[in-house]
């Protein structure tokens, strides 16, 4: 960024508008996209216009005119990219006895008690048959499953379809709106009995080849790798099949900073390119060699795609990696800025959605930094010698990667690896070595000629790089202070430390002390207002009643603790508090250490809060948690006018048998069977008693005083 972009790069003026157009539409779906065409259309019409020689105006009016029709552009694309509101789509059509008529889009996957699988709506049957379009998640229960679907396969299935939930918990992560963003937003769960085979292999035939190539190299794995975990490694590393990873695995990963090399995505195919590209980097000084270097490396790269079934990320990054591969070598397009916009534009204009998916904003923002941050990062170190020249510029392009993208870290994951500087210097270049080992493995297993004993000592070959890689890891992944846990930042403070991050590396770069000056005054103003944020909610006391399926929780927010009470099971579970709980203790400043859950179940008490099962009183407020029917007061009850009554455990009673016991709101918790919930619910608006059904409706929360 040394030069001006904005003046040297057009396409990212272009891109920005773009971008800011789809932002825009995705919150707000009130025009019809060829409304929002036709704005762009005009703005296009002005621009082309005002450039004529006896209608010129002022650059600037002209600028704002293109910048029109590109946010137009990018709104109309994005609103016509919502399958959900096209007049054909499946959901607008469906009554309680309709049949659908499905296609199988993707590979089953398999889970405990389902296969998972994506498919198109083709038809709604019902008493016609209606053409449709849209996408669902099906769930297939193995019980009595006799035939396993396949890519292609067509279904008629029984109208067992739900919207997607949004969560009900705070701060969980949205699977809802994660699906929303690949243009799905239905689900159903199908019982054998609900299934109809109804003809076969109506997918295209290339990507038949692919799933099936895929299956073949993934048994090839299987058949040679040894080792539970190194074969799981293989799978991620070479083909970005993450299914059989074990959540230790992944947490060694995470913990060290390392976690992108097990997916496939930029990193892989980024270093597939700089090789290929070095090597026929000969052919760049001719127009025909141009022309062959750019078939070569578009081939390589596609075909690497294809090794690796093309997944989502994978087809992503090497998209990507064409589009810079074009515009590198387009003469016309020189600056890199210029290729990266190049690249990101025409996949927004492909899939607008893959601007709000996070592995999009990695990439991107990632390439971004590396690009801008990591030369001026290595002239603060140039040593003479090659070897430490190479060790500085891996170092350079890790903490350039690093700055880039440590508040997106933040804001989704809510933890930083603290040795990411030294895991990446080892752990980068053994996956690179064990990707190329691999990749000639697979290739080599294909030679059906070769002797057995070659494949399977190429197998044991890549099974000793994996197993050092997976030891290395582990071993940072155990040392003190390895990971940086339990930061929780909002949108705005993401967006705010960007703009730090951004000042001061300018300053930093072009040596200005007013742009330092401002950097350090944003940086002042963040932790000013953590501060605040931090002593407020230390203030504040909380009791939640969480919305999780088939167990009954609550939690206390105390101070800087957050206590957990309820299902045994579930709090002893540390995955299952990381995913329901921990973010929401992060964003009341509660660290990971001060989550704590409360072995006696039937008792505990605290400076706001008493309970002694089944009472409890959080500061004023009074209740009753009811797990089991011994746990019912008698008629003589001496508490009256409670605030509210919990109901758990599947209690088989009715409302009428406590309505003996005053109380403003029941709440029924989410392990109550739905049958059981549906009777309350009908008692209670007979009764008129306010309620909450936790098993469709958000937690319950009270704040119960201050510190």
């Amino acid at each position: 960024m040394s030069q001006n972009i904005w003046s040297s790069a057009p396409l990212v003026r272009l891109t920005l508008p773009f971008a800011l157009g789809i932002l825009v539409c995705n919150y707000y779906s009130g025009v019809y996209a060829y409304y929002l065409a036709f704005a762009a259309i005009v703005f296009l019409a002005i621009y082309l216009v005002t450039s004529l020689r006896y209608f010129k105006l002022p650059k600037q009016v002209a600028a704002l005119c293109m910048s029109g029709c590109c946010f137009f552009a990018g709104a109309a694309v994005c609103q016509y990219n919502k399958l959900n509101l096209r007049p054909d789509f499946f959901a607008g059509n469906l009554k309680d006895s309709s049949v659908l008529l499905v296609r199988i889009y993707e590979p089953l996957q398999e889970r405990d008690n389902t296969y998972k699988a994506i498919a198109e709506v083709k038809a709604v049957l019902d008493k016609e048959n209606t053409p449709a379009s849209g996408r669902v998640i099906l769930y297939f229960r193995k019980e009595n499953l006799t035939r396993l679907p396949k890519y292609g396969d067509l279904f008629l299935i029984a109208n067992t379809v739900k919207p997607l939930k949004k969560p009900q918990n705070p701060q969980v992560f949205d699977y809802a709106g994660f699906m929303r963003y690949r243009k799905i937003y239905h689900s159903a769960y199908l019982q054998a009995s609900q299934i109809l085979y109804a003809g076969q292999n109506t997918g295209y035939a290339s990507w038949q080849a692919i799933y099936t190539f895929k299956e073949k190299l993934l048994a090839v794995i299987d058949f040679y790798i040894e080792g539970a975990d190194e074969r799981a490694i293989a799978k991620a590393l070479w083909l970005g099949d993450e299914r059989d990873m074990l959540p230790h695995i992944t947490a060694s990963y995470a913990g060290t900073g390392t976690m992108h090399v097990l997916s496939v995505s930029g990193l892989h195919v980024g270093f597939i390119f700089l090789i290929l590209n070095f090597l026929l980097r000969t052919l760049h000084h001719t127009k025909w060699g141009r022309f062959f270097r750019v078939i070569i490396l578009i081939c390589a790269l596609g075909f690497y795609g294809i090794l690796t079934g093309l997944s989502p990320s994978v087809l992503r990054s090497v998209i990507m990696f064409s589009f810079l591969v074009i515009g590198l070598n387009i003469r016309k397009i020189t600056n890199i800025y210029n290729s990266i916009a190049f690249s990101a534009l025409g996949l927004l204009v492909f899939d607008p959605f893959l601007l709000m998916q996070l592995g999009f904003q990695l990439s991107y923002i990632a390439l971004v930094g590396i690009v801008w941050l990591h030369p001026h990062i290595s002239k603060i170190w140039q040593p003479q010698n090659k070897k430490l020249k190479y060790i500085r510029d891996l170092l350079a392009v890790s903490l350039a990667a690093q700055i880039a993208t440590f508040p997106l870290g933040l804001y989704y994951f809510n933890q930083f690896p603290a040795y990411f500087l030294i895991s990446n210097l080892l752990v980068i270049p053994w996956s690179m070595v064990s990707l190329f080992a691999g990749c000639g493995f697979l290739v080599v297993s294909a030679f059906t000629f070769l002797p057995e004993i070659i494949i399977a000592w190429a197998g044991k070959l890549v099974y000793w790089l994996i197993l050092g890689l997976n030891k290395t890891v582990t071993l940072l992944s155990g040392l003190p202070y390895a990971q940086w846990e339990g930061t929780f930042i909002s949108l705005a403070e993401c967006i705010h430390s960007y703009i730090a991050i951004v000042l001061l590396a300018y300053a930093f770069i072009h040596q200005r002390k007013k742009l330092l000056q401002a950097g350090l005054g944003v940086l002042v103003i963040f932790f000013s207002v953590r501060s605040i944020n931090k002593f407020t909610s230390f203030r504040e006391n909380k009791l939640t009643v969480h919305a999780i399926p088939k167990t009954s929780v609550l939690s206390l927010k105390e101070g800087d603790r957050m206590y957990l009470l309820g299902d045994t099971a579930f709090i002893q579970n540390m995955d299952q508090r990381k995913f329901h709980v921990n973010r929401y203790a992060y964003s009341y400043f509660v660290p990971k250490p001060y989550i704590q859950p409360v072995k006696n179940t039937s008792g505990f008490s605290s400076a706001g809060f008493y309970f002694s099962a089944p009472y409890g009183q959080a500061g004023k407020q009074r209740f009753l948690w009811l797990r089991n029917k011994n746990d019912i007061p008698a008629e003589g009850f001496g508490f009256a006018d409670l605030d509210f009554i919990i109901l758990s455990g599947n209690l088989k009673i009715m409302i009428k048998d406590i309505k003996h016991i005053a109380a403003g709101r029941v709440i029924f918790t989410a392990d109550n069977s739905f049958y059981r919930c549906a009777l309350w619910e009908a008692e209670c608006k007979e009764l008129g008693i306010p309620f909450t059904n936790l098993q469709k409706d958000n937690s319950f929360a009270i704040t119960y005083g201050h510190l």
